[in-house]
């Protein structure tokens, strides 16, 4: 689940952040409390269902959450999203470090949707620019593949060859 307190990882411009992601519980809960945000908005008019931040497929939310406390935007979030926050990791890790526990973050009662104008060719170019994400990375995945065999080739070509051939062999034989 993403809201506002995976937003924080901004704060690491230059570090590689798929690398940290082991910790990212207790990375978040840092970030958070050297720098807490003052003002939270999720645009949940339209969410992403799946494995994002870029695979996944946009689903009408129709929600816009404003918080001054990042911890109850998401708890909020995941409520609108039918998740329990308590098996959200992160949440877990912000809120024991913060000393709040969840049942005392609950949506205020008499929330009323208001609805938004959701017409389908703006949900279309949504659509169309998640697909772009998905070819561009899956190009990129394929790209590095490729790259990352040439250099094991350079470094190696016998064992490279001699390990790449039975591999070749099978999936031939498999079809």
């Amino acid at each position: 689940m993403t809201g506002i307190l995976k937003n924080s990882l901004g704060l690491l411009t230059e570090a590689g952040i798929s690398s940290l992601h082991p910790y990212l519980s207790e990375m978040l809960s840092h970030l958070h409390r050297l720098c807490p945000p003052d003002l939270c908005i999720i645009d949940g008019r339209i969410g992403l269902e799946g494995q994002g931040p870029i695979i996944g497929d946009p689903v009408p939310m129709s929600s816009i959450i404003f918080s001054n406390d990042a911890l109850t935007a998401d708890v909020a979030a995941c409520k609108l999203m039918m998740i329990p926050p308590e098996e959200v990791p992160h949440l877990r890790k912000v809120a024991a470090d913060l000393r709040r526990k969840f049942p005392e973050i609950e949506l205020p009662a008499g929330i009323q949707a208001h609805p938004f104008a959701f017409n389908a060719s703006s949900h279309s170019a949504i659509l169309v620019k998640f697909a772009n994400r998905r070819l561009h990375r899956s190009s990129e995945h394929f790209t590095n593949r490729w790259i990352d065999r040439l250099q094991r080739f350079k470094r190696e070509p016998v064992k490279f060859v001699t390990e790449g051939i039975p591999k070749l062999a099978r999936r031939l034989y498999a079809r």
